[in-house]
């Protein structure tokens, strides 16, 4: 034999987060050419060791977290003995046999922050200019008291939500010619990420990034399988396993209330037919009331006092005309209502629907 282990001793241990402790062992080699032998023999970091009692029951399973080696001082006869220093810690959980891309996710953070947005519609109260008892839970236009588009911005609240988790190799592949261009879009369907459902536009992707990893942990192999009636079992073990894989982090950026908005559907040109022509405005004949239309619709009407519209103006729903004024001599507003980022189905992208946990890895 090359090597011998002289003796092997527990040298300490904790119970504080995880139970751990350190073996102190010394081995004997024949010659320093044994020294290799002995290197690749040790059990590297990630692999499993089993113990059991002194009548072979009760098996206790833990995890190498690291092993190192130091050589002692040359010996009569060119024998040299080399100090080995195991640390172990317990396995806690079977999660830790799996394959990184069969594990939930990691590296979970969930952040609140505080966005703008411009104003299009409010909700007065006591105090202002219009308020009606009664009416101040009522949705208003964000005019003034002329009627006219107000501008102004409004805060609210969203959600960072930021993790970690692993694909095969293979995945990535068929996903790689689009991952890049995920960015920015938000969810089309109601999906459940991290544990949590989000309904349909209100998770916006902010960023995913990969990165190609190896680890080197224990997981569970399939050795054999047997055929019992219409069953077939598989026998399978631990056994050190190099794993192969893409690391994602994604960020995503939550908003309860949906990344849909209004926008005034405002303008200064109106369309008739497939051409696009400019609004005028003038006063009724009749009535002396203000009218909106085209050049043309202007000089039919006999109107007074035309000029070319410089302000935008509410447009009717086809975008022929302007709106009415309603009884207040307020014109009406009309909306567009909808998202400035692209929804698309996450539950496409496989995204892990599992609360997040701790990798030990």
């Amino acid at each position: 034999m090359a090597w011998r282990c002289l003796h092997s001793i527990v040298k300490d241990a904790s119970a504080n987060d995880n139970y751990e402790k350190s073996y102190f062992e010394v081995y004997e080699l024949d010659s320093i050419a044994d020294f290799n032998s002995l290197l690749f023999a040790v059990k590297k970091k990630n692999t499993l060791v089993c113990e059991v009692d002194k009548d072979g029951k009760n098996p206790v399973f833990w995890i190498v977290d690291s092993a190192s080696l130091s050589k002692r001082q040359p010996m009569p006869g060119g024998r040299v003995q080399v100090e080995i220093t195991l640390h172990l810690r317990y396995l806690r959980s079977g999660n830790e046999l799996l394959a990184p891309w069969e594990m939930p996710a990691f590296n979970f953070r969930l952040a609140g922050a505080i966005n703008e947005e411009s104003a299009s519609k409010f909700y007065p109260d006591v105090g202002d200019l219009w308020y009606q008892d009664g009416c101040n839970d009522e949705l208003k236009d964000f005019v003034n008291t002329a009627g006219v588009m107000l501008e102004g911005t409004a805060t609210f609240s969203t959600a960072q939500m930021s993790f970690s988790y692993a694909i095969t190799m293979d995945t990535f592949l068929l996903i790689s010619d689009w991952f890049w261009s995920l960015s920015g879009k938000i969810n089309s369907d109601t999906v459940t990420i991290c544990g949590m459902q989000f309904p349909p536009r209100t998770l916006r992707l902010e960023s995913l990034n990969a990165e190609y990893c190896e680890t080197q942990k224990p997981g569970w192999a399939t050795t054999g399988f047997e055929v019992r009636g219409n069953a077939v079992i598989y026998q399978s073990e631990v056994i050190d396993t190099l794993y192969k894989y893409y690391r994602i982090d994604a960020t995503f950026t939550a908003n309860p209330r949906t990344w849909n908005q209004s926008f005034l559907n405002v303008g200064t040109h109106v369309r008739r037919g497939n051409t696009v022509m400019r609004l005028w405005n003038w006063y009724s004949p009749l009535t002396h009331e203000p009218m909106w239309g085209t050049y043309g619709d202007y000089r039919m009407s006999g109107g007074e006092n035309g000029e070319a519209v410089t302000e935008p103006v509410s447009l009717n729903i086809p975008g022929t005309g302007a709106m009415p004024c309603d009884e207040t001599g307020r014109q009406i507003m009309t909306y567009r209502y909808g998202s400035l980022y692209e929804p698309i189905p996450f539950q496409d992208l496989g995204f892990p629907e599992a609360l997040p946990i701790k990798w030990e890895f």
